[in-house]
């Protein structure tokens, strides 16, 4: 075990833990990248209490996080997302100091390497993620209001309607059974609120 005391395993143990950290509120809902992200940060928080370190450097990880979300909030946060990165990036290679005592124990091509691959990827993905939460709807959904379509599955708390050519969830204060006729009613979000045609809303 004393490998994983080592600053260098312990940064890239660290960058791991962030990396998972990042996608998992990127990508939420698997479940895997949540589960490893906590398995890494509690791996990470025993090599912090086991080995000397910059407490400032981590620090400067936290603020990062606080730009990081900020970029996620809004539709243009490339500078935003970049600030966080390098912000996390600096605070984890100046965390772990050496045994001998040096400032900055992690080696510079383990840095170097690391981040480049790394961050790489997370710059990747969260320019992507950015470009989603910017894109303008493809539809106005108020538009549907009033629209006719059909079940295509049961229709009630969800289920699906075929309505202006395209497949919609949809949900109805009433049961709805398969193939019936529907017309839209409301939405809420990119759900549809339908009513069977022979009944008469509210």
């Amino acid at each position: 075990m004393d490998f994983l005391l080592t600053p260098d395993v312990a940064y890239v143990v660290l960058m791991l833990a962030l990396g998972l950290a990042v996608a998992a509120v990127i990508v939420p809902g698997t479940g895997l990248l949540e589960v490893g992200a906590l398995c890494l940060f509690l791996l990470s928080g025993y090599q912090v209490l086991q080995m000397p370190v910059n407490l400032w450097a981590l620090v400067v990880i936290v603020l990062g996080i606080f730009p990081l979300a900020y970029s996620l909030s809004r539709k243009r946060g490339r500078v935003a997302a970049g600030g966080a990165l390098l912000l996390i990036f600096l605070g984890a290679a100046m965390l772990f100091r050496s045994p001998a005592g040096n400032v900055f124990g992690v080696h510079l091509p383990v840095v170097l390497v690391t981040t480049l691959m790394e961050g790489g990827f997370l710059w990747f993905v969260l320019i992507k993620s950015l470009e989603v939460i910017a894109r303008l709807p493809r539809h106005d959904l108020s538009a549907l209001v009033g629209l006719y379509g059909e079940a295509r599955t049961p229709v009630y708390h969800d289920g699906s309607v075929y309505v202006n050519g395209e497949l919609w969830s949809a949900r109805s204060e009433r049961p709805i059974p398969a193939g019936a006729r529907v017309r839209v009613t409301g939405r809420e979000g990119f759900c549809l609120l339908v009513h069977p045609v022979e009944e008469r809303p509210g």
